[in-house]
């Protein structure tokens, strides 16, 4: 960065920014520190092992809340009982200009719908829309395509052969694009297909034409589910959720 025409910066000496900047190397940075401080202050606690993630537990009239806030950059996106969200955003307005949206419908392309007069009442996420456009994006031919069960993956899909040729750097980018499509997929709502998506990823350095059939087969899967979501009901005051397998049985049983 250069300093503007007409100052006069004495020899050997710099300029200290005040603010950060967009596009400079330590802007992200620099914003992410004030907003820890600022979160920090409310008494939120960042999660160790989601550093994107804030949590805190207040007692409010000898009751319990729970407020939950991810981070996505500037993207603020507080859950919990409405007490502790209103003071969060009352709060927060303090340090830094936001702008307060109402309830989420859609965050970073899943779309969240509530229904509180259910019983129990639940809360639903879903691509379907970011699903119906990664086959409209990649041109998938689903007439060519057969809906099948992602249990009929893995099983055939083998290490490429030696005699094969070495797939085109084209067809290399069309398979990492649609791999990389899929992940969000994956990500965001879609477990299912957690398994079928990293194993073929493995070979995302040279697909071969057998790879390329089994991943129009997670496409056929897709497009046959479009609709799959993932459902959260509240169950009495204790949450319920799912840890990862590789931490331990007594520790994944105790999360339940």
């Amino acid at each position: 960065m250069e300093a503007a025409k007409g100052m006069d910066i004495p020899k050997g000496k710099v300029l200290r920014l005040k603010k950060a900047l967009y596009s400079l190397k330590q802007a992200g940075r620099a914003w992410y520190t004030k907003l820890r401080s600022i979160m920090k202050q409310f008494g939120l606690t960042q999660v160790p092992c989601e550093p994107h993630l804030f949590a805190v537990q207040k007692t409010i009239k000898q009751r319990e809340y729970t407020l939950i806030v991810p981070v996505y950059v500037d993207d603020l996106f507080p859950i919990g009982n409405k007490i502790l969200t209103d003071q969060f955003e009352e709060y927060i307005g303090k340090y830094l200009d936001i702008t307060i949206l109402g309830n989420a419908s859609f965050f970073l392309g899943i779309r969240v719908t509530r229904n509180r007069t259910a019983t129990p009442p639940s809360l639903t996420i879903d691509q379907e829309v970011y699903a119906v456009s990664i086959l409209e994006k990649h041109n998938v031919d689903m007439n060519k395509i057969s809906r099948c069960l992602m249990s009929q993956l893995g099983a055939t899909c083998v290490e490429r052969q030696e005699e094969e040729p070495k797939a085109s750097s084209e067809r290399i980018r069309m398979y990492q694009s649609q791999i990389g499509s899929l992940m969000y997929l994956m990500l965001g709502t879609r477990p299912d297909i957690a398994y079928s998506v990293g194993h073929l990823a493995h070979f995302a350095h040279d697909p071969s034409k057998k790879h390329f059939q089994h991943l129009g087969r997670i496409f056929g899967y897709v497009n046959a589910t479009t609709n799959f979501a993932i459902i959260y009901k509240k169950l009495g005051n204790l949450p319920v959720g799912a840890c990862d397998a590789d931490l331990g049985g007594e520790l994944a049983a105790g999360h339940r």
